[in-house]
């Protein structure tokens, strides 16, 4: 079966990529206004602060969905070496740095597809090396 990243992503992950939520205070003449975005704030004053109201639950959730991330990459590799099952595990590591170069861009699910020309390079070379 292919290997479907968003698939595994979705068994795996629990939480969302985290929002930072800030408040943006922007001070003229004594006075201080609040803003929701710093852009906001510069208009009315360029002696501006950006303060985080939750710094601690942002760096938790943060810190929990890289986690996850290593876990769905993780997954994610186990399946593609399972996919290549007759590639040698460095040969198939190769085969995804390449693609990786080639195709990150468009999502992981591109990166394995692209793989397929550098399995049929690896075809040829074995072919090749392969006494007759």
């Amino acid at each position: 079966m292919i290997p479907k990243y968003s698939e595994i992503e979705k068994r795996v992950r629990t939480v969302e990529y985290p929002i930072k939520n800030c408040v943006v205070y922007a001070y003229k003449e004594g006075e201080s206004e609040k803003f929701g975005t710093l852009e906001d704030a510069r208009k009315y004053s360029k002696n501006t602060e950006v303060v985080y109201v939750n710094k601690a639950e942002y760096d938790s959730q943060l810190e929990q969905y890289n986690r996850e991330s290593v876990l769905v990459m993780q997954a994610f590799m186990d399946k593609i070496y399972g996919y290549y099952s007759g590639v040698p595990k460095d040969i198939v590591d190769s085969m995804w740095g390449f693609s990786y170069d080639d195709n990150h861009s468009y999502g992981y699910d591109e990166v394995f597809i692209g793989m397929d020309k550098y399995y049929d390079f690896y075809l040829d070379v074995k072919k090749c090396l392969t006494p007759q």
